[in-house]
């Protein structure tokens, strides 16, 4: 560099004149004070050196912010946290600040990329064999990613979904579809909606007098979330697609019907491809539906929905659960005179993990106490006189969520899985559910045996989602049809269709005829 001549003062520009004070030839004094710079010269100057000044300060300063960014990246353990530290610091031009961590975050990088793919071969897995993990939620948190609050909450998790989503990772719905996850039809808006809860759950009270009018009642009786809503929405649904079924509105004391918004909410559900949510806590509400089994004849029912949070008091104690129900209002649909189909529902998924409320032996519980309650809810020293199970013709164990027995499984492989998970879990119930029928005389045409049926509303995805399969479906509609009284369309009497049960469980391959071989 040239040396500074104070002659040629006026020649210099203001780069020229701060390179001299860098260099030690001149300082800002100098050439304010002694020199005399002229004033209108200085603004160019003074804009000159104070970016002079912001440069060196952040040189000074990039130490520091290098360290807080590190710090920080660690702390995200994310590719795109490790990226954004390279895009700051890693640099080639000479004399520009190269960070300290340049090669640690490049590493980084490469083992969280390392890591992804063997957890996105682990995950796509999880979702075949396990989708019950990956709600829609967590689904929307695989496709968006999560924010920082979120992550650090996901962190404390150790599900596949999770360790995948701390990856900073996302993944695709083509990538799904590739891998086999969701089947053609889905899209990903369908698949991340959230849980249908358009269902206008009504109670008892709300409804108007129960209906005594020479129609069979029918009830579902089980566990929280284990299936009983999907029950309904299958079978609604298929009677609504064969067209088999006439809704009778049940008008309140103020002239409104509340009952058809939750009939057409379950078959809404269900043709949305999503499981109908879990009844509240506190209701017991009933459908009056017409079941045409031949366009001569049709089975009255009334569907009588007993939430299943009432089973948690019955499997708490008789005493208290029997009180529960009355309170709700259960009995006077049981001690009502009409007819009665008794469903007791068992869920296969308390025993394959998918439902972590109960244990099979707060199901036991639960079923044993329920017919306890039934068997003795009448007159007399044992309370058995016009007591429920005096009145009930047919009883039928169903065991929900058969889909998770297996895929493409034969009826009949399902129906001895089913037989042996009772057999198993619930021995003692299904002996006593046999003594109970025998003493009222109810199955007597499959000697006094508790039938059995399995029951799946299809095969559940991710997103809480399900692939409806109608067989299941069908199957319950035919055994309603053949064991419960029907009546001619042109004003017949009423008559029963037992021995029609015997040709339905012949078109079963004898699924539910064989119920009996529970008892030893």
């Amino acid at each position: 560099m040239q040396d500074f001549d104070p002659t040629a003062l006026d020649s210099y520009t203001p780069v020229q004149l701060a390179d001299f004070i860098e260099n030690g030839q001149l300082t800002k004094e100098e050439l304010y004070n002694d020199l005399g710079y002229h004033a209108s010269k200085r603004p160019a100057f003074e804009a000159e050196w104070n970016l002079r000044e912001t440069r060196r300060m952040e040189r000074e300063h990039l130490p520091i912010e290098d360290e807080e960014m590190w710090q920080w990246a660690q702390e995200q353990h994310t590719i795109n946290a490790y990226t954004k530290y390279l895009k700051k610091y890693d640099t080639h031009v000479p004399g520009e600040y190269r960070g300290a961590h340049v090669f640690d975050a490049r590493q980084a990088i490469d083992d969280l990329r390392e890591a992804a793919e063997k957890l996105r071969v682990e995950l796509f897995q999880a979702m075949i064999s396990s989708p019950w993990i990956f709600n829609d939620a967590v689904i929307r948190m695989l496709v968006k990613g999560v924010s920082s609050e979120e992550m650090r909450r996901v962190r404390t998790q150790t599900d596949i979904g999770s360790r995948f989503i701390a990856t900073g990772n996302t993944i695709t719905f083509d990538e799904m579809k590739a891998a086999g996850v969701v089947p053609d039809g889905f899209t990903l808006e369908k698949l991340t909606a959230p849980d249908y809860n358009n269902l206008p759950q009504k109670n008892i009270g709300e409804l108007g007098d129960f209906p005594v009018d020479r129609r069979t009642d029918v009830y579902f009786l089980g566990v929280p979330r284990g299936g009983k809503s999907s029950v309904l929405a299958g079978i609604f649904t298929e009677m609504q697609r064969r067209g088999i079924v006439t809704y009778v509105p049940q008008y309140n004391h103020e002239g409104r019907d509340l009952c058809n918004a939750y009939y057409w909410g379950l078959i809404r559900a269900v043709e949305s491809s999503q499981y109908p949510v879990s009844t509240y806590g506190d209701t017991i509400s009933f459908l009056k539906l017409d079941l045409r089994n031949n366009q001569k004849r049709i089975n009255p029912l009334t569907f009588v929905e007993i939430s299943g949070e009432s089973f948690r008091h019955i499997a708490g104690g008789l005493g208290g659960g029997a009180e529960v129900w009355n309170n709700l209002g259960a009995g006077q649909c049981l001690r009502s005179s009409n007819r009665k189909l008794l469903f007791f529902i068992v869920d296969y998924g308390v025993f394959k993990g998918t439902n972590t409320l109960f244990r099979d032996t707060d199901q036991l519980q639960a079923l044993q106490n329920s017919l306890t309650v039934l068997s003795t809810d009448g007159e007399g020293p044992a309370r058995q006189k016009n007591c429920t199970m005096s009145k009930v013709d047919t009883v039928a164990v169903i065991v929900t969520k058969s889909d998770l027995m297996g895929e493409n499984l034969p009826s009949g492989v399902k129906m001895d899985m089913a037989k042996s998970y009772l057999e198993a879990k619930f021995n003692g119930f299904m002996n006593n559910l046999y003594d109970v029928c025998q003493q009222f005389g109810i199955n007597r045409p499959n000697g006094y045996s508790p039938y059995i049926l399995t029951f799946s509303l299809g095969k559940l995805l991710i997103g809480n989602k399900c692939l409806y399969d109608s067989t299941d479906s069908a199957n319950i509609i035919e055994f309603m049809s053949s064991v419960t009284q029907s009546r001619s369309t042109r004003g017949g009497g009423i008559f029963s269709t037992i021995f029609g049960g015997g040709q339905t469980n012949r078109r079963n391959g004898g699924n539910t005829q064989n119920g009996g071989n529970t008892r030893h």
